[in-house]
């Protein structure tokens, strides 16, 4: 058991000294504000709370956040909140872990994809998932007026989009369902 929380105290170290670093880079303004989810004026009803299936591509996110605990395959709760900014305002990351997604590829088949380092926000409306993180972790987002936006690694589309209002989202499947 000490183990198990020394490990659990030494990633969500780790995850703090990242945050802190982008802080100080990306946020000098406000030195307390440590992520950013930027969906607002997005085409969609704002007044309820997404699916949990549906993930919300957004250039504007610095992490991948979602509302729902129940999505998460490892889960590492904080001692202490980080705050996200958002367009409601300040809210509370309580937690860290990762995701696994079920998205549609190019040629129509399904493929697990693992979302890394999820900041779990309850108070959020959707899932939010980050192009820049995307990008850092070697992805490639393509945004074409006639192929669509499609999610890319060493070339090949592993990830698919459909619109959603204004936005895009993934093209995942709930229930064997493709949405």
């Amino acid at each position: 058991m000490l183990g198990e929380t020394s490990g659990i105290e030494a990633q969500e170290a780790a995850i703090r000294r990242r945050f802190h670093a982008y802080t100080a880079s990306h946020t000098a303004s406000d030195p307390h504000v440590i992520r950013k989810a930027s969906i607002i004026g997005n085409g969609i009803d704002t007044m309820s709370k997404g699916h949990p299936d549906h993930w919300i591509l957004d250039s504007g996110a610095s992490e991948h956040f979602t509302p729902y605990r129940h999505l998460y395959r490892r889960y590492f709760q904080f001692k202490d909140t980080v705050d996200v900014q958002t367009a409601k305002g300040k809210l509370d990351g309580i937690s860290v872990g990762s995701i696994n997604v079920t998205v549609i590829d190019r040629r129509g088949n399904s493929r697990m994809m693992e979302l890394k380092n999820v900041l779990h926000v309850p108070e959020m409306d959707s899932n939010l998932l980050s192009s820049n993180v995307l990008v850092d972790n070697g992805f490639e987002v393509s945004m074409h007026p006639t192929k669509g936006t499609n999610i890319l690694k060493d070339n090949n589309i592993v990830a698919t989009t459909v619109s959603h209002g204004k936005i895009k989202r993934l093209k995942t499947i709930t229930n064997g369902i493709i949405e």
